[in-house]
C-alpha cells in the first residue's frame, strides 16, 4: 500500500472519529431510555391485568371461561400485528415464509406454554387474593434469571445475584401484613402458581431467544405467528370442552371483561417488545414495580390495608434496582 493511500485512510478515520464518538455516546443513552420506556409500559399493563380480572369476576359478575378471554386477546394481538406489518416498509419475503414453516414446531410449543400460562393466570386470580397471588408469583424472577443463565448463557455477577435476591425479598415484603395470611393458599392454588411460575419463566426465556434471532423474520411476523397459534389452541380448548358459544358469551360480557381483553392484549405486545429490545431482567424489574403499583391501586380502589412492610419492601426494591444497574 502506498504512503499516499495510507494517509488518505488515516485522514478519513480522523474525520469520522467525532461522529463515531457522538454516536457511541448517544447509543447507551438511547438504549437506557428505550428500556425505561418499555419497563414503564409493561408495568402499567402488568398492574392493570390482574386487577381487571379480579374486578370483572367479582364486580362485573361475568362467569366467563378463561379460554374465551384469552382467545379474544390473541385475536386482538393478531389484528394489531397484521396492521403493523401492513404499515411496515419491509415486506414478508419468501425467505421469511420458508423459515416460518421450519420453525413452526418451536412457535407452536411456545404458543402452547403461553396458552397454559394465560388461562392459569385468570383461574388463579379468581380463587386467591391479589396479595397472595403477587407474593407467590414473585418467585418467577429468580426462575427466569436461572433460565437466562442456562439457556442463553447470561452471566450474573455476585452483586447482581444479590440484587435479584433483594428484589424478590422486597416485592414479597410489600404484600406482607405480619400475620402470615398471604401464605394461606389452597393446594389447588399452589399448584396453579407453580404452573404459572414455570410457564412464565420458560416461555419468556424461549421467546427472548427467538425474538432476537434475526433469521426468524421481523418482530411483527414472529408475533403474528405466535398469536395465530395461540388463537387456534384456545379455540381448540373450547372445542375439547364442547363449548362453541363464544360469540354469545362475548355479547353478554360487561365492560370490565372487555377491558380485561384489551389489557391482556397490550400486555402481551408490551412483553414481546421488552424481550426484543431489552431483556428478561428489565421484564423482571417491571414485574416488581407492577406488584408495588397493584398494592397502591388496591389501597385506593378497594381500601386494602398497607402496613409498614410495604414501605420497607418498596425501599428494598428501589435499592435492588440501583445496585443491579449500577453494577454494570
Amino acid at each position: 500500500m502506498s504512503k499516499h493511500h495510507e494517509d488518505d485512510i488515516e485522514s478519513i478515520c480522523k474525520e469520522s472519529t467525532p461522529a463515531k464518538k457522538a454516536s457511541l455516546a448517544a447509543s447507551p443513552f438511547r438504549d437506557n431510555l428505550t428500556k425505561t420506556a418499555l419497563a414503564l409500559v409493561l408495568t402499567a399493563f402488568a398492574t392493570l391485568t390482574p386487577i381487571l380480572i379480579k374486578v370483572s369476576h367479582e364486580y362485573g359478575n361475568d362467569d366467563y371461561a378463561s379460554a374465551d378471554v384469552v382467545a379474544c386477546a390473541e385475536a386482538v394481538k393478531m389484528i394489531l400485528c397484521a396492521g403493523a406489518m401492513m404499515r411496515s416498509s419491509t415486506p414478508c419475503t419468501r425467505l421469511g415464509r420458508k423459515l416460518t414453516r421450519q420453525m413452526a414446531s418451536k412457535i407452536l410449543a411456545l404458543a402452547l406454554m403461553y396458552a397454559v400460562h394465560n388461562n392459569a393466570m385468570i383461574e388463579t386470580v379468581r380463587i386467591v387474593s391479589l396479595a397472595t397471588f403477587q407474593v407467590w408469583f414473585t418467585w418467577r424472577i429468580l426462575v427466569t434469571a436461572l433460565g437466562m443463565h442456562m439457556v442463553m448463557g447470561k452471566r450474573f455477577t455476585r452483586v447482581q445475584i444479590g440484587a435479584l435476591l433483594v428484589l424478590v425479598t422486597g416485592t414479597m415484603l410489600t404484600q406482607w401484613n405480619g400475620q402470615h395470611t398471604q401464605l394461606n393458599i389452597s393446594l389447588r392454588g399452589l399448584a396453579m402458581i407453580f404452573v404459572l411460575v414455570c410457564t412464565s419463566s420458560i416461555a419468556a426465556v424461549w421467546n427472548e431467544a427467538m425474538l432476537k434471532n434475526e433469521l426468524m423474520g421481523s418482530f411483527s411476523l414472529q408475533n403474528l405467528q405466535l398469536y395465530a397459534f395461540g388463537l387456534f389452541i384456545n379455540l381448540g380448548l373450547k372445542c375439547w370442552h364442547r363449548d362453541l358459544k363464544l360469540w354469545a358469551a362475548m355479547l353478554a360480557w360487561s365492560p370490565w371483561t372487555w377491558a380485561t381483553v384489551a389489557s391482556m392484549s397490550l400486555l402481551g405486545i408490551a412483553t414481546s417488545a421488552t424481550l426484543k429490545y431489552a431483556d428478561n431482567i428489565v421484564r423482571a424489574f417491571a414485574a416488581a414495580w407492577a406488584i408495588i403499583a397493584t398494592s397502591l391501586v388496591s389501597w385506593i380502589a378497594f381500601e386494602e390495608k398497607i402496613t409498614c412492610f410495604f414501605g420497607l419492601g418498596s425501599s428494598l426494591t428501589c435499592v435492588a434496582i440501583a445496585v443491579y444497574f449500577g453494577s454494570h
